[in-house]
């Protein structure tokens, strides 16, 4: 999900909320990292287009579609992990948003134009390791965190 100080521009703009995805954590595949790019076509029939990387260029092929759901300010997407070659329980991804680019293909252009997040060259990180294991530790470093510190925790988030 997706959420900005300000209502969302009308999904029929170009350019609109770009969502790029390094599936691979791999900076030598796809366009410049990114494998799959959503929201480079506008949305159609209530669904987002989810797009492949070809060749490291800015050229992109059809690899589904999937739902989505604005709310004001509020960007939802659900793509299925099969869409984006994510058959492992266990996800590490890296992702980017941009709204209204306007020189396609060029890095540079998150550093200059519309609105970016992270900025610049900078990606969002979501891991989701699904064994027992990690989550037995985070409870431990939670506990421990607990002891140590003066602040109290109120939330503990298991990605």
């Amino acid at each position: 999900m997706w959420k900005q100080l300000k209502n969302l521009t009308p999904a029929t703009d170009r350019n609109w909320m770009m969502l790029f995805l390094d599936t691979d954590r791999n900076k030598a595949t796809g366009w410049n990292g990114y494998d799959f790019i959503v929201n480079r076509l506008s949305p159609k029939n209530k669904k987002v287009i989810v797009e492949k990387n070809i060749g490291g260029r800015w050229e992109w092929e059809p690899a589904g579609e999937s739902t989505y759901a604005v709310n004001i300010n509020k960007l939802e997407i659900a793509i299925p992990r099969q869409i984006l070659n994510l058959t492992a329980n266990d996800i590490n991804v890296e992702f980017k948003w941009n709204d209204n680019m306007q020189e396609n293909g060029n890095i540079m252009d998150f550093y200059v134009n519309g609105d970016t997040a992270p900025g610049g060259r900078f990606n969002f990180v979501f891991y989701n390791q699904v064994k027992q294991i990690k989550y037995k530790i985070m409870i431990m470093s939670y506990k421990y965190l607990q002891k140590i510190s003066n602040h109290s925790f109120r939330k503990l988030a298991i990605l």
